[in-house]
């Protein structure tokens, strides 16, 4: 397969444009794994790169500056893509790495582990543990704690403990932004798929105490779009259309943002259920770093191993739960299934590609013989998922993929390709299903609470 850079005025152009910034970025990025973060949603998921070049391409230059709080298993990415991607004053703090799960628990205990909880009821007193609920309860205590301040907060105070999960990245200034800061005012999208309805109107009131009111508080809450949740107004549920949709929670910021260019401050709080993708971009044997079109090129029969991180507690953990394993403790999204992807640089072949994992038929799709490439991607059926568990593929750390096609050649595209063209994605990655850790009634007297969210239902 050729090597040019050919095959796409488009792309030769976007090299010139941004190669002089791009390639010192480049020189540290891996050259092998980095995995990706992706949330789960009714009507599908969405990556941590999706969602930041979303804000990017819709809010930037718009905010006086925003700050994105992300609490989900295996968030890391999503502060990741937010350093590469977004400009101006922003930071973006996430409550976990790759392969750590997020927690919630509620407890009729103000302290569980000598950690203080966010109180949420007070007669009967019920509290709130975990990151999330430490992050707002540091905006209670002191509204004037700067977005880094939160973030060592809700690290300090998680009962879980940090276990080196949580991060925040951003411009200096974004980091010592409040949740009070905006000339013109303020807004906030608040984007949840699960929790509760005690947890709803505590950071409700605690974003009311602080300058916001109902026309500046957007709620999108699982399937409770247009009722009320503890005398809470929702105004959406909480799905994939409602975050990037044309009247979604991005787009009503934008209109908002607009009234007062670079006046007014975004807030972003997203409590998903999560997952990470392992992802691998192989390299040609003579890779010239930062260059582009150095993947390797992968024939009929040919394939790669994807290795699973060693300390892994959400992919491996979290692949089969609800299908094939239920782990009390965690609770996975209803209908979501695995999915493959692979993104290419150049494509010598058009039609079907079958994909095996560990000798599993896991699904095909259509190459389209793409001279720039393309990206494709599909769920796993619950055939090929039961493949898999059968097989013991996550038994070990390592999966085993091979492509079955024709004829021809195609060209995976890398990190460094991603750089230079502005890709939404590149190599090959396998994506579990989304995922959130829950307490165990039996372990911590959990008590059934109205207002739960439905979140194990899809909704017809």
């Amino acid at each position: 397969m050729s090597s040019k850079i050919g095959g796409g005025a488009s792309r030769v152009w976007m090299v010139a444009l941004v190669a002089g910034a791009s390639l010192a970025m480049t020189q540290a990025a891996s050259a092998q794994n980095k995995n990706q973060s992706w949330i789960s949603a009714f009507g599908g998921k969405f990556s941590d790169t999706e969602l930041m070049k979303a804000m990017r391409g819709r809010l930037g230059g718009l905010y006086q500056n925003l700050q994105v709080v992300v609490s989900v298993c295996g968030c890391e990415g999503f502060s990741l893509e937010g350093q590469r991607l977004l400009n101006g004053d922003f930071s973006v703090a996430t409550s976990r790495k790759f392969t750590l799960c997020e927690t919630y628990l509620f407890s009729n205990n103000e302290k569980e582990n000598d950690k203080t909880g966010l109180k949420v009821r007070a007669d009967p007193a019920r509290y709130m543990h975990g990151w999330y609920a430490e992050y707002f309860r540091g905006i209670e205590g002191d509204a004037t704690r700067t977005a880094q301040q939160l973030h060592d907060f809700a690290v300090a105070n998680d009962f879980k403990g940090n276990m080196n999960g949580s991060r925040i990245e951003g411009n200096a200034a974004g980091k010592l932004a409040t949740i009070g800061d905006g000339a013109m005012g303020r807004r906030a999208a608040m984007w949840h798929t699960f929790g509760h309805g005690l947890q709803v109107k505590t950071v409700d009131g605690i974003l009311k105490a602080n300058g916001y009111n109902n026309d500046r508080i957007d709620w999108a809450y699982a399937d409770q779009g247009g009722n009320e949740l503890e005398g809470v107004p929702i105004d959406r549920d909480g799905d994939r259309d409602t975050m990037f949709g044309p009247t979604g929670v991005i787009e009503n910021m934008r209109t908002y943002l607009q009234g007062q260019e670079g006046q007014r401050k975004a807030l972003f709080v997203l409590s998903a259920h999560g997952t990470y993708g392992a992802r691998k971009a192989e390299k040609k044997e003579d890779a010239q770093p930062s260059q582009p079109r150095q993947g390797k090129s992968y024939t009929p029969g040919s394939g790669m191993n994807l290795e699973i991180e060693p300390d892994d507690d959400v992919f491996r953990r979290g692949f089969f739960e609800g299908f094939r394993t239920d782990d009390p403790a965690l609770e996975a999204l209803a209908g979501d299934h695995p999915m493959f992807l692979l993104s290419t640089i150049e494509e010598d072949y058009t039609g079907l590609v079958a994909v095996l994992c560990d000798g599993v038929d896991i699904g095909s799709f259509s190459m389209l013989g793409l001279p720039d490439g393309g990206n494709y991607r599909f769920d796993l059926s619950d055939a090929a998922w039961a493949g898999l568990f059968d097989a013991g593929a996550l038994a070990d750390s390592m999966l085993s993929f091979t492509f079955a096609f024709g004829s021809g050649e195609f060209q995976v595209a890398t990190e460094w390709d991603q750089e230079l063209f502005d890709l939404d994605n590149f190599g090959i990655q396998l994506v579990g299903p989304g995922v959130i850790e829950t307490p165990s009634p039996a372990a911590v007297g959990l008590l059934a609470l109205a207002g739960v969210a439905a979140s194990r239902r899809r909704r017809a």
